[in-house]
């Protein structure tokens, strides 16, 4: 690396007052060194290594036997370009400076940043001013979310039907009883004449009384109609 550097020095890279800095020549460009067309963004990975390999190629020391020393600044251009348009960081320190330059006419060499330790904007490293970055955009701090409105909800339910009066006039016209288990089951058929008097509604109910219970329960098993003439 150090030896690399010490034979790129003389085309590309001075000391700047940031060591983490790289002070590019005016005109410069790793894109024209790599024979890439110029961008404002990094290359893509697979354009970049076929670049590199190409150059790479075309300037290896051992292919110059007429200008040793000349392939090795270009195999060095080769590889501090393929650096810069491999890490982000210093593709930024390279277009910072190809910017200034072209919009002060600086000249080449040396710091273009010198006198603001390495920012063009000066201030102490804020080009904003201010100690910071204070973006107000009015509201007062950040707005709050619109919430969707909600949808209304859901209409109550009906009540349950009530459930029919039992019609009048029903007459109890036979009874059966018998045991089941513990309880005495009644089979009651009750009749009710429709108007008109041609039709009888009939039903069939079971009525339960079980020995160790007072109350007894009764339900509708069966109702249909007959004609009156039907017995």
């Amino acid at each position: 690396m150090l030896v690399r550097l010490c034979t790129f020095g003389i085309l590309l890279i001075h000391a700047s007052s940031n060591p983490n800095e790289r002070v590019f020549p005016k005109g410069w460009s790793p894109f024209k060194v790599l024979g890439l067309p110029e961008s404002s963004r990094l290359p893509r990975k697979a354009d970049l290594k076929r670049a590199h390999r190409k150059a790479a190629l075309q300037w290896h020391p051992d292919r110059c036997k007429d200008d040793p020393k000349k392939c090795e600044k270009k195999m060095a251009s080769v590889n501090v370009a393929n650096e810069i348009l491999s890490d982000d960081r210093q593709f930024q320190q390279w277009d910072a400076q190809r910017r200034e330059r072209s919009g002060r006419g600086g000249g080449g060499g040396g710091n273009p940043f010198a006198g603001g330790g390495g920012n063009p904007f000066g201030g102490g490293g804020n080009p904003f001013g201010g100690g910071g970055f204070n973006f107000n955009f009015g509201g007062g701090g950040p707005q709050p979310r619109r919430q969707r409105p909600r949808p209304p909800p859901p209409p109550p339910r009906p009540p349950p039907p009530r459930p029919r009066p039992k019609e009048k006039g029903w007459k109890v016209v036979k009874t059966v009883e018998e045991r089941r288990g513990e309880s005495t089951v009644t089979i009651i058929t009750r009749e009710l004449p429709v108007a008109g008097g041609k039709q009888v509604k009939v039903e069939l109910s079971e009525k339960t009384c079980y020995d160790a219970q007072k109350e007894c329960t009764e339900k509708v098993v069966e109702r249909w109609r007959r004609k009156r003439t039907e017995l």
